[in-house]
């Protein structure tokens, strides 16, 4: 897979070439020009390790904003790929892929219509991963906020997105006014279950739910109103 990598450039252009606006990044020794700017919640140039994430690319760029209908399709195929990474043996294969299947493009273009918050992340102009999130469901416990669902592509596993979409759908959270957070996780997804230990979330208490025909352990997660972010 290759992506697009920005030509670098120390000053703007000038004179009637300049077609477009340039926005002007620098990051140590080195200036890239970006074109062109957009209205998004965050622009970060990541760390060297992850500038050299797959073997054509030497600029890491990550893009995190509100979902729009044409995100459909992109949104359908990183719901399926994180989907069979993550719950393929937690999951009966039938199960699974019937659970896939219902998550198609049309389903999430009704999502947005109907005004469910989606946080779309993207690498280098490419969709990488979402995290669904508003009010809390779970009224019992003294949270407003939840994000119901937060996935990346197996491919873009590990490398620092999933902490970047975190927290950028916390700052979306707060600028809604809901307070505090809470995260709802299958306790035999291991992965999810230590990355939100390591985002500083307090493992409160587990319940079960019916998913498919399985009876499955699901451990909730909360971050108190006060908890640093």
């Amino acid at each position: 897979m290759s992506f697009p990598v920005p030509s670098r450039t120390k000053r703007q252009p000038e004179g009637p070439a300049l077609r477009r606006p340039f926005s002007v990044l620098r990051t140590g020794a080195r200036w890239f020009a970006i074109s062109p700017p957009s209205a998004i919640l965050a622009i970060k140039l990541l760390p060297a390790p992850i500038q050299r994430y797959h073997q054509g690319m030497s600029l890491g760029l990550i893009a995190l904003r509100p979902a729009r209908q044409d995100d459909a399709m992109a949104l359908a195929l990183i719901h399926e790929e994180a989907w069979r990474g993550t719950y393929r043996g937690i999951l009966g294969g039938v199960e699974l892929e019937r659970m896939i299947s219902r998550r198609g493009p049309r389903w999430w273009r009704t999502a947005l219509s109907r005004g469910v918050r989606i946080q779309m992340l993207e690498v280098a102009g490419t969709p990488a991963g979402y995290a669904t999130y508003g009010r809390s469901r779970m009224r019992e416990l003294p949270f407003e906020g939840e994000i119901y669902e937060l996935y990346i592509r197996p491919d873009h596993q590990g490398l620092g997105f999933g902490t970047e979409l975190f927290h950028a759908t916390q700052r979306a959270l707060d600028r809604a006014y809901l307070s505090g957070l809470a995260v709802r996780v299958l306790s035999d997804n291991a992965e999810a279950v230590r990355f939100y230990r390591q985002r500083g979330g307090q493992a409160l208490m587990t319940t079960r739910e019916q998913i498919a025909s399985s009876t499955l352990e699901l451990t909730i997660f909360g971050w108190f109103a006060d908890t640093p972010q």
